[in-house]
């Protein structure tokens, strides 16, 4: 079953706006593992929210991406990133296992295919050497 991503929350100052992601590609539409999904539909619900604070509110970006994220590294004995190096780490893996450039802009909402090449492209030379070496190999029935 796939994860839509319909509305984003926005702080402005104490203010918490719901509306439309950024771009048309931003809204879109992620298939998401079995697993994963039985996971989140263990967690406990406050409201319409994912994830929410027990009273049902967002939760605060900053606890979040700070305090939380943390104590989730922590706990689980994992070198500290920041909470965007996932995205990034996302990426990575997905071009790095052979996903098509497009799926992986598709899944991180850019608005061009080229985007994502720009920002990721450290992780190609290795596949082009990859790609060429199975070609070869293909080509002389190896």
């Amino acid at each position: 079953m796939p994860l839509s991503i319909l509305l984003t929350l926005v702080r402005l100052g104490r203010e918490v706006v719901v509306r439309e992601p950024k771009g048309a590609k931003a809204r879109r539409t992620i298939p998401l593992h079995p697993d994963v999904l039985e996971e989140l539909r263990a967690l406990p619900r406050y409201g319409d929210l994912v994830f929410s604070q027990p009273d049902g509110k967002p939760l605060h970006a900053h606890n979040v991406t700070q305090r939380n994220f943390k104590g989730v590294m922590k706990r689980a004995k994992v070198p500290r990133i920041r909470f965007h190096d996932l995205r990034h780490l996302h990426a990575t893996m997905l071009l790095r296992q052979g996903t098509n450039p497009k799926v992986v802009q598709e899944q991180l909402g850019h608005s061009r295919v080229n985007v994502t090449l720009d920002l990721y492209s450290h992780v190609l030379p290795g596949l082009q050497a990859e790609a060429t070496f199975r070609l070869t190999e293909r080509l002389l029935d190896k």
